[in-house]
């Protein structure tokens, strides 16, 4: 973040949440889930520069820090990288797991005045809509405007 805000550049961050991880390993066990974690750390390193960072955030939650990366820029890698995860053929002993999914929800942080809580808390409001609207799918934290709002659906 200080390095984004010394460089005046743009900082993105989003949080990626496999999509219905739990039943996955319901269905085929702890040890496949655990396989599948693997293969994304492979699709991480694929699609991830040396200078972005990929952190385990919780069970199947990850977050992706892109410095430097403007908002067309995020949009193009992250729906790739949502999209190598749908094609991905995952194998554990013998047999074929899926398909998996990825909800993606990201925020660019153009300003001087970067709060690294509050960034974290917009990409996450960015995948709980994505999750809201369907999963499989990356979610602008600009655009939460443009989704149809599901208050007093709960």
């Amino acid at each position: 973040m200080h390095r984004a805000q010394r460089e005046q550049a743009p900082l993105t961050v989003a949080m990626i949440d496999i999509d219905h991880f739990k039943q996955f390993n319901d269905q085929y066990g702890h040890d496949a889930g655990d396989a599948l974690l693997r293969e994304l750390a492979v699709i991480f390193r694929e699609h991830l520069r040396q200078s972005d960072l990929a952190c385990r955030y919780g069970g199947e939650e990850f977050v992706f820090i892109l410095p430097g990366v403007n908002r067309a820029t995020a949009q193009t890698r992250l729906q790739r990288l949502r999209e190598t995860v749908q094609r991905r053929q995952i194998a554990f002993a013998g047999q074929l797991l899926g398909p998996v999914t990825v909800s993606i929800g990201f925020v660019v942080s153009e300003s001087d005045d970067q709060n690294a809580h509050l960034i974290i808390q917009h990409a996450d409001a960015a995948l709980y809509a994505a999750k809201r609207s369907g999963r499989n799918q990356a979610v602008d934290f600009a655009n939460l405007h443009l989704l149809p709002s599901d208050e007093g659906n709960e």
